[in-house]
């Protein structure tokens, strides 16, 4: 061999020993590209509520962090929370709650804490009457665990939050875990390992284009640059973290010893705008209006998501409304009327006829008709039609006996999310749920 080849091996040699473990791991660790399941359920009496590999993690460990996971004969105050912030959010007016069952005045407490809810809108008066059947009284009703069940899209969403809470905690001990064993194997503190060799190659700095993209889809101030950038920063470097500890360090999966949320509603095909996919693999329920900025965002999002995952995801609209918003009643019986004639067109149409468009609601669906439909026709003559009416009116009525007054609500894979959805962050629910990959975003 030469001596500039040999010099050439030396350098190229010694410019890769400080990382080559990395490397190696790059190497011997499978390819995630087929899904990655961070997290797998296990019906099992073991003590501990999680583990990954030998690791375990027991209920003491995660005690102290509000977790506010409830035994069975608390359920009542987790209810009373749920009736405080629906009645609060659609009145917005103060309202008095009397809070029947065992004393648990300091865990309702800090459930309106934990979940930002003002005491001062609040008047709670708590009862030791043990009637386990009613939950609260609120001017004068007292509503029961009967009522719950109608309106059990509230009792899912604060369970889905009291879940996640409890995985989000349970995965923060486990990546703690590994990153130290990591950085010991090099006689290095955790710090000292994220900064040489899981921050070294992440980008440091973010364009102005990125950065205002950033700040637009974070709701920012825009003359707030400086915290933007810094709270890019933390979240690049969690994302960085996140997909390198899964990737390549952790033993996937952490088994979790409780059970997740399994909350559905009735699918009540064909007259229920759906797709059905062929593995019928994630069952995905929105309930929405047409005009909120919010469900705009979300129903923009399932024409993309349908074309991602053809075959993986069944996807149902139920549309909400109130009585008195007629022209928003105008374009959800003419969505009705679109899926009765034409289904297979529903789903591109859709997107076309929503947002908050007021008195322009029947010129907007006739002339996106002209574009997307067989027949203009056939669409006028149905939204005279009274069965077309009967059929809007049962499917706002039905929305209506689950309580849900306000959108949008979602439903997927038996986790029920409300307040705060958007397109963007239901599809993260998606990938999450099928196990694709997410460059550590969950």
């Amino acid at each position: 061999m030469s001596y500039f080849r040999i010099i050439l091996l030396v350098l190229v040699v010694s410019g890769l020993s400080s990382c080559d473990w990395l490397r190696e791991k790059l190497k011997s660790r499978p390819s995630s590209k087929a899904g990655l399941h961070l997290f797998e359920h296990v019906e099992s009496s073991a003590p501990e509520v999680a583990s990954i590999g030998e690791f375990k993690i027991f209920p003491e460990e995660i005690r102290d962090s509000q977790l506010l996971a409830f035994a069975e004969e608390k359920r009542e105050i987790e209810f009373a929370l749920l009736y405080a912030q629906f009645v609060s959010f659609a009145q917005d007016t103060p309202k008095e709650f009397v809070v029947l069952g065992k004393n648990f005045e300091r865990d309702f407490k800090s459930i309106l804490n934990q979940y930002g809810i003002p005491q001062k809108d609040i008047s709670v008066k708590f009862s030791n009457a043990s009637n386990p059947a009613s939950a609260v009284s609120v001017d004068g009703r007292t509503v029961t665990m009967v009522d719950a069940n109608q309106e059990h899209y509230l009792l899912g969403s604060v369970n889905t939050k009291i879940y996640r809470r409890r995985r989000e905690l349970i995965y923060q001990k486990v990546k703690d875990h590994f990153l130290n064993l990591e950085a010991k194997k090099h006689n290095i503190s955790s710090e000292e390992f994220l900064n040489k060799q899981v921050f070294k190659e992440m980008p440091q700095t973010i364009s102005e284009d990125e950065l205002k993209a950033f700040i637009q889809k974070k709701g920012m101030d825009p003359s707030k640059r400086e915290i933007a950038k810094a709270q890019w920063l933390s979240e690049t470097k969690q994302k960085s973290t996140n997909y390198y500890l899964e990737k390549y360090v952790l033993p996937l999966p952490i088994r979790l010893y409780f059970p997740k949320p399994n909350y559905t509603v009735k699918s009540e095909l064909p007259w229920t705008p759906h797709h059905r996919s062929q593995n019928q693999q994630l069952e995905v329920v929105v309930f929405s209006d047409t005009q909120s900025s919010a469900s705009v965002s979300v129903l923009s999002q399932l024409k993309s998501i349908l074309e991602k995952y053809p075959k993986d995801v069944d996807l149902l609209y139920r549309p909400i409304s109130s009585e008195t918003n007629i022209m928003q009643n105008i374009v959800i019986q003419g969505l009705l009327c679109v899926w009765l004639q034409e289904p297979q067109k529903f789903w591109t149409y859709l997107p076309e006829i929503i947002g908050d468009n007021k008195d322009q609601s029947e010129q907007i669906l006739m002339e996106k008709a002209k574009t997307h439909l067989s027949s203009v026709d056939q669409l006028r003559r149905c939204l005279i039609d009274k069965k077309a009416e009967a059929l809007m009116k049962y499917h706002l009525d039905y929305a209506r006996y689950l309580g849900i007054k306000a959108g949008p609500v979602v439903y997927v894979g038996g986790e029920v999310w409300y307040g705060n959805v958007t397109g963007e962050s239901l599809e993260r629910l998606i990938r999450e749920h099928l196990g694709y990959p997410d460059a550590g975003l969950w």
